[in-house]
């Protein structure tokens, strides 16, 4: 058994060491042609109005409400890369940005 953890051990430091550090992940082509999908790159905001809540800032200066954003991304100041589906359509009761439904993330490396 010991012989086998070394041996995935050993594998997985291999592995991690052909990364660089430096280098961001490619981003996943979407062939999607909705005119309501996109790829944003967006810094998190804590908004402090009604209870508090987790936005999204484009680099633009819009504002996008995530329907949901997972706790590990609810850090203020991360930078992400983001697809979202908007929903121009919808209102949300914190009346704050554009309702959006992410898809896809990416941690931002710049």
């Amino acid at each position: 058994m010991s012989i086998l953890l070394r041996l995935i051990f050993v594998t997985l430091c291999f592995s991690l060491s052909a990364i660089k550090a430096e280098e961001c992940p490619s981003l996943p082509t979407y062939d999607k042609q909705a005119e309501h999908w996109q790829w944003l790159k967006v810094e998190v905001v804590y908004v402090e109005t009604e209870g508090g809540f987790y936005g999204l800032r484009g680099v633009d200066g819009q504002h996008y409400l995530p329907l949901a954003l997972n706790d590990l991304y609810q850090q203020e100041g991360l930078t992400l890369q983001v697809l979202i589906e908007k929903f121009p359509e919808r209102k949300s009761f914190f009346m704050w940005g554009q309702v959006v439904r992410i898809h896809y993330i990416v941690v931002s490396c710049q």
